[in-house]
């Protein structure tokens, strides 16, 4: 057992969006560094993309390995241990003087970022009933996607004044500050300390097919997001010759779309609509960006079309299939939950590398993620009228 105290609600938000916040930093405020960090790493376009996947690759793995041990010994350790390692890989990464050595950084710190990622799902959980939640879950889903929208501005800012390292400096920063505010602000808020779900629990989930089909939707959506967000400094900076503020523009864009998608039109639609038939519109946009993206070669805004329309259609997959996933778990929900994480990150991050090995460009293999979505939209629109039959006859 551990001690715990479980703060006043109202004044407990800011350390979930604290914690929130360190995952998406550290994909996207050194992006507009690229084509600095390729010219002094001797990197090629493949291995900065890399870079990105191997983060996810690590923070999937680290969901799997962190999620049950939040359980076992506190969110507050857990979360200071996260934070400690994110600093020390941030730090690392400014004396490294290969890309081999960024890439092997990049996985420890998605381990790290894994476990502030973990402990924010678990503390709200702690804190918030069933009638809070979902509003505590949209305010940092929001801030999530305001990242995107802000970390690539400041990251070409820093690396116009100050080189690319101040990128790395600056999420060591936000390490720093954010250790001494959880270190002397943060309760525990754990009630008991439960038993870490072992080998025959992990597999009991992913015997059920129903789990299985759900997170192979949020992995090939994932996937999506993660190769847009490692490929597009390549092909809008050095490909299409963008400034840094064009890109940063393009991008802040992308995350308004994310925003008001995941926001708004995604709550309104399952209501309207139902969990599933969201599902169905948000593949369906998906597919049909993956059609639009084949023909952008040209311009910034043939590339982003695309990318604005699969930004929609994500905003409404991601929640639905996720929860969709997790729908018939009763029991082992912390296992089910980190390793609906895990497939989902992880496997998008290989799912990504694999499809950057094949020579294709970078709108065609965008095109390519796209349409690993159409089997699920297929499956999903056969089992519909099959049930709709049924109910008929």
């Amino acid at each position: 057992m551990w001690e715990t105290t479980v703060p006043k609600k109202d004044k407990y938000i800011g350390y979930l969006i604290l914690l929130v916040v360190f995952w998406p930093l550290a994909v996207d405020i050194y992006l507009p560094a690229f084509p600095d960090i390729g010219i002094a790493l001797s990197a090629s376009a493949k291995q900065l993309k890399d870079t990105v996947t191997f983060f996810a690759v690590g923070f999937g793995v680290g969901q799997l390995l962190l999620g049950n041990l939040i359980d076992r010994y506190g969110r507050r350790p857990i979360a200071l241990i996260g934070v400690a390692f994110y600093l020390l890989c941030s730090l690392a990464q400014m004396f490294i003087s290969t890309i081999e050595a960024l890439t092997l950084l990049r996985v420890f710190q998605g381990v790290a970022a894994a476990a502030t990622a973990t402990t924010v799902i678990a503390i709200a959980k702690d804190v918030y009933d069933d009638k809070a939640m979902p509003k505590m879950l949209s305010i940092l889903n929001g801030v999530v996607c305001c990242v995107p929208a802000l970390a690539p501005v400041l990251g070409a800012l820093l690396t116009e004044l100050l080189g690319y390292k101040a990128t790395f400096a600056f999420m060591a920063g936000y390490a720093l500050l954010g250790f001494f505010l959880l270190l002397f602000g943060l309760p525990e808020t754990g009630r008991q300390q439960k038993q870490a779900a072992n080998v025959s629990s992990y597999i009991a989930i992913l015997s059920d097919r129903h789990f299985l089909f759900y997170a192979s939707i949020t992995m090939c959506s994932m996937a999506v997001i993660i190769s847009y967000v490692s490929s597009s400094p390549i092909w809008l900076l050095d490909t299409l010759s963008l400034s840094m503020r064009e890109f940063s523009f393009w991008f802040s864009v992308n995350a308004v779309v994310s925003i008001t998608g995941g926001l708004f039109i995604a709550t309104y639609l399952i209501g309207k609509l139902g969990t599933e038939r969201t599902l169905v519109v948000g593949l369906c946009l998906i597919a049909a960006s993956g059609i639009v993206m084949l023909n952008a070669q040209e311009t910034a805004f043939d590339f982003m079309l695309p990318i604005f329309i699969n930004a929609a259609g994500s905003s409404l997959v991601l929640g639905t299939s996720s929860s969709k996933a997790l729908s018939r778990i009763s029991h082992n929900t912390g296992a089910a939950s980190a390793l609906l994480g895990f497939i989902q990150m992880a496997g998008a991050g290989l799912l990504v590398s694999l499809i950057q090995n094949l020579a294709l460009e970078i709108p065609t293999q965008l095109s390519a993620h796209m349409f690993m979505l159409i089997p699920a939209l297929l499956m999903l629109t056969v089992i519909k009228r099959s049930v709709a039959q049924q109910s008929l006859s």
